[in-house]
């Protein structure tokens, strides 16, 4: 954005409005500066929170219209229980971390998974679907995850290990 400045993942700048243009004091006073960002055409279409209320699942339907495919996957972004507020600064640029994410892009958007509804059921296990491909998956936690999972979960360094505590198991839907 031209004559803005340097701009940093999360800032709030007013491009304009109708009646002329908008005052940093008119952009504080009635609008809300968006508490995390996520990549342009990611297409977030669906967020769960666990059980404590500490982990926010989320469904990135993905782009259709990028020179290089976005979304595909699902993430988690950890939370503070006391404040309701995510860990992550607002700046942050990874503060949600893939569970489960499309192995090939260069396949989307018509031949990967593009995962759109969540829903826990009462065993703690995450459902999801894909609209492109027909799919309900099915994610839960394995027993190594049980008691570690939280914490490496919360941790970016460690989000590669995390992702080996979770396993996905599919099924498909025959029609």
């Amino acid at each position: 954005m031209p004559g803005l400045g340097p701009l940093r993942a999360g800032d709030q700048f007013a491009a304009g409005a109708a009646d002329g243009p908008v005052s940093d004091e008119q952009c504080a006073r009635d609008y809300v500066a968006p508490r995390l960002v996520f990549p342009a055409h990611s297409s977030p279409l669906d967020i769960k929170f666990d059980a404590h209320g500490s982990r926010a699942f989320i469904s990135f339907h993905g782009s259709w219209n990028r020179e290089s495919p976005v979304g595909y996957r699902i993430a988690v972004v950890d939370f503070n229980n006391a404040t309701g507020q995510p860990v992550a600064p607002r700046d942050s640029t990874d503060a949600a971390v893939d569970v489960l994410s499309a192995p090939d892009l260069t396949a989307c958007p018509d031949g990967c998974f593009r995962p759109v509804g969540l829903a826990w059921d009462r065993s703690g296990r995450l459902w999801f679907t894909s609209d492109s491909t027909g799919e309900i998956f099915l994610l839960q936690q394995d027993a190594a995850g049980s008691d570690a999972a939280s914490v490496l979960l919360a941790s970016r360094r460690t989000a590669a290990w995390a992702a080996l505590l979770w396993a996905a198991v599919v099924i498909a839907l025959v029609a």
